[in-house]
């Protein structure tokens, strides 16, 4: 079963049946027994069973890391106008919660005028709060970037990426260190898992933006935000609409939180079309090409050197015994013609050169190389001599 069909057919509707069942149990949970004033719940066993069902889900879909496979070249096609609609929904949800917080931080603004502001524990959550209002608008061109650049590799996505996942980062220390919900509240430890697991989804993004993706992670902490997301927010907000509730720690909170449901969900269905990956492909083959190409240069680079030493030691033996020079003239020549160039010894010494391919028709004869006129005068002239001195004798 190849990686496609395990997430269409195994992983994505587990993934939905899980959220189904959990979210029924924890929205019946709040609608019944849910305690808004003290954050916990009288009868304990719906939420129980929602939870159960979340961390057995969360193990399972965890597997995925594992059933997927080795490494393989696969991508996931992003370059879709289906991205525009989740897209929409988080940047409205990010500036509907700058503009609320600010709005919240009214008197700390007003202590810092005044000059007497003082930093404590107790207004720390004050503190990460005005920090989250920049890097609320600042994501916000994270997610433009990704609806508008489909380009795999982007520095300025991968940038934006960083401040969105500080942000969320941020947000879930933020709901630690806030005072209104008590430390352990069921609903608020929720919260958290959510922010800080979309985190952890978004990092793997940011990879995808510097071209070093990996796939099995992606999809792992992708199927976990997914589920921890729509955990927190669909009851929430299910239970604000019905009976006016606030379960978290505001509205624009959970709002928040199910824009990303929808952002990651929708990203995991995306990534479900994975296909091959003929850009690595290619940029493999290239450096194949150039890995073989460099080798070549250095056996060409090696011969040159082992050349280079025969001629220096032929040389030295000229040297020694200058009356073997005309002897070992041809062979210094050779010698010459090996260091030079392919192209360039192919010209010097053509002579010297015997043909790779079998001769064509044109040229089925080949050219025999007559000895030198020079050394057959040498030979009479030397056989001469004695001939002649038997004349005169």
């Amino acid at each position: 079963m190849n990686q496609k069909t395990k997430i269409n057919r195994i992983y994505l509707p587990f993934l939905i049946a899980v959220l189904i069942a959990s979210v029924a149990l924890r929205a019946a949970a709040l609608l019944t027994d849910f305690d808004e004033a003290t954050g916990y719940f009288g009868d304990k066993g719906l939420i129980i069973a929602a939870s159960v069902i979340v961390v057995a889900g969360a193990v399972l879909l965890t597997t995925y890391s594992i059933a997927a496979g080795g490494k393989r070249k696969l991508v996931a096609t992003f370059a879709t106008p289906a991205t525009y609609v989740p897209t929409g929904a988080v940047c409205s949800a990010l500036m509907f919660f700058a503009i609320k917080t600010a709005e919240s931080l009214k008197e700390l603004y007003m202590a810092f005028a005044g000059g007497y502001l003082k930093f404590s524990l107790s207004t720390l959550p004050s503190y990460i709060a005005a920090l989250l209002v920049p890097l609320a608008i600042l994501s916000i061109g994270y997610f433009i970037l990704n609806a508008c650049v489909f380009e795999r590799g982007s520095e300025a996505r991968a940038v934006f990426g960083i401040i969105n996942v500080a942000f969320l980062a941020l947000y879930a220390s933020y709901l630690y260190f806030d005072t209104t919900l008590t430390i352990n509240a069921p609903n608020k430890i929720i919260d958290q898992m959510a922010f800080i697991f979309a985190a952890l989804f978004f990092l793997y993004e940011i990879r995808i933006s510097l071209g070093r993706e990996c796939w099995n992670l992606y999809m792992t902490f992708g199927f976990l935000a997914s589920l921890l997301t729509g955990y927190s927010s669909l009851p929430s907000v299910i239970a604000y609409f019905a009976n006016n509730t606030e379960v978290s720690h505001s509205v624009y909170e959970s709002l928040l939180t199910l824009s990303l449901f929808i952002f990651i969900t929708s990203r995991l269905i995306l990534a479900a079309s994975l296909r091959k990956d003929e850009e690595s492909e290619n940029v493999t083959l290239m450096k194949d090409s150039a890995r073989e190409r460099l080798s070549v240069i250095d056996e060409r680079a090696e011969a040159k050197k082992l050349a280079e030493l025969e001629l220096y030691e032929k040389l030295n033996k000229i040297a020694d015994d200058p009356l073997s020079f005309e002897e070992n003239s041809d062979a210094v020549q050779i010698s010459y013609d090996e260091l030079l160039a392919p192209d360039d010894a192919a010209e010097s010494s053509a002579e010297f050169e015997i043909p790779l391919t079998e001769p064509t028709e044109e040229h089925e004869e080949i050219p025999q190389i007559e000895e030198p006129e020079q050394e057959q005068i040498q030979f009479f002239e030397e056989s001469e001599t004695p001939a002649d001195t038997d004349d005169v004798q």
